[in-house]
């Protein structure tokens, strides 16, 4: 059994405790450095404590929520029954009159706003036309197509500094507004001068077939690729993916061998019979040939249904090397 230090009387509760309530804890510090000490009666539970600096009616939150009438509890349909109703509508009816008044009042203010800078415009430019009507419009149009009609010069100037930013740019959408459209003329001097530029300077030619080897395309393998890679991978076959061609025509091969200088292409059932990229394999295997390539393309049916059979293609391709 353990008393309060203070009073003698009342028992402690805990061990760890030296007091019987905060009371005799703050008359005990009483004297001694320690923040001063407001003491209020709860407004629920009618017991002391301790507000400190803050403005608190409430020794804890359970004491808040059961004491305070603002709490969501206390305006369901549960606790208040048959009267729910009648609060809601006279809640919504404060509500709806207090935004309506809001909205009014910004009205008004946005109004009064406007009638102070037309006020002031008006002050200090008396002579001034109103800009945003269709009258201003009108006399803007007449008084441009007045001086086009007087000043032809005007406008082969003007068609001659957007080429000049073109020309500089290297392309056509590069220094020109959206809307602006070149004319035919325009075009075919643009043509003679990039033509002009590409046979003094072979060298942007070259570079620009470097930089687009350099870029992978398509920008992530295609399944088929992938099945061949994990398949090669399985055999313990080197390779580089993309690998970049730069000869009579510039070709990216998907699986290339360069130190047995040998190509494998994963060739689409559907893009690959096509016209046009028919011309361009051929095109590419008889360059790859002349140059010392072997060139191993295989179908997407080839591929999905016997990969094995194409890997010992392959390896049979380094094995003769």
């Amino acid at each position: 059994m353990k008393l309060c230090e203070y009073c003698g009387i009342n028992e402690v509760k805990t061990k760890q405790n030296r007091f019987c309530s905060f009371n005799c804890y703050a008359k005990s510090r009483v004297g001694k450095k320690f923040r001063k000490v407001n003491i209020k009666l709860c407004l629920y539970c009618k017991k002391e404590f301790d507000v400190g600096n803050k403005q608190r009616k409430y020794c804890s939150a359970y004491c808040s929520q059961k004491g305070s009438v603002g709490h969501p509890k206390y305006f369901s349909k549960e606790y208040l029954g048959d009267k729910f109703n009648e609060i809601e509508k006279v809640r919504c009816e404060k509500i709806g009159k207090a935004s309506k008044e809001r909205n009014a009042a910004d009205r008004l203010h946005t109004k009064e706003v406007k009638r102070k800078i037309r006020k002031t415009i008006k002050e200090r430019y008396p002579n001034m036309e109103p800009c945003h009507t269709k009258e201003a419009e009108e006399k803007r149009s007449k008084s441009l197509k007045k001086f086009r009609a007087n000043h032809p010069e005007a406008n082969e100037r003007s068609r001659q500094i957007f080429i000049e930013r073109v020309i500089k740019a290297g392309k056509h959408h590069d220094g020109l507004p959206e809307d602006f459209v070149l004319l035919d003329k325009s075009k075919k001097q643009i043509s003679v001068t990039l033509k002009k530029t590409y046979r003094e300077r072979p060298e942007l030619i070259e570079g620009i077939k470097r930089n687009r080897l350099k870029q992978i395309l398509p920008v992530k393998d295609t399944s088929i690729e992938i099945k061949v890679q994990k398949a090669l991978n399985k055999k313990h076959v080197s390779y580089t993916t993309h690998y970049p061609f730069h000869g009579e025509i510039a070709t990216q091969i998907d699986v290339a061998i360069p130190e047995k200088k040998i190509a494998i292409y994963c060739d689409g059932d559907y893009w690959h019979n096509l016209p046009n990229y028919i011309i361009r394999d051929n095109r590419a295997n008889e360059v790859l040939l002349k140059n010392g390539w072997r060139v191993l393309r295989f179908w997407e049916h080839e591929i999905n249904g016997d990969i094995d059979n194409c890997v010992d293609k392959v390896l049979k391709e380094i094995n003769n090397g």
